[in-house]
């Protein structure tokens, strides 16, 4: 849908990837939520090779927690996507 209404990737490419969008879509400052403490330094646990192998990458000294939804700050922000339109909620012409 961005491609075709012509709206411009942020280094001015006409083709959108899909995990652009998906990363769009999830951000929560997109639909007028700024959150902040998403997360919280913690010390590292060692990686086990099953960790790798689902692609989890390895900081060298400290880790980055993701905390429970309702422990998040949020503070109002415009809005960026109408969580109404066609294009977030996914009941485009795509399927279902």
């Amino acid at each position: 849908m961005t491609s075709e209404k012509g709206i411009a990737t942020q280094r001015g490419g006409a083709r959108w990837e899909h995990s652009a969008i998906w990363a769009m879509l999830r951000n929560p400052a997109y639909y007028g939520k700024a959150c902040f403490g998403k997360t919280q330094v913690a010390e590292r646990v060692r990686i086990t090779r099953p960790t790798r192998l689902r692609g989890e990458h390895a900081s060298p000294s400290h880790a980055h927690l993701d905390l429970p939804r309702d422990q998040w700050i949020e503070i109002p922000v415009p809005p960026l996507i109408d969580q109404r339109d066609d294009f977030c909620t996914g009941s485009g012409t795509s399927g279902g």
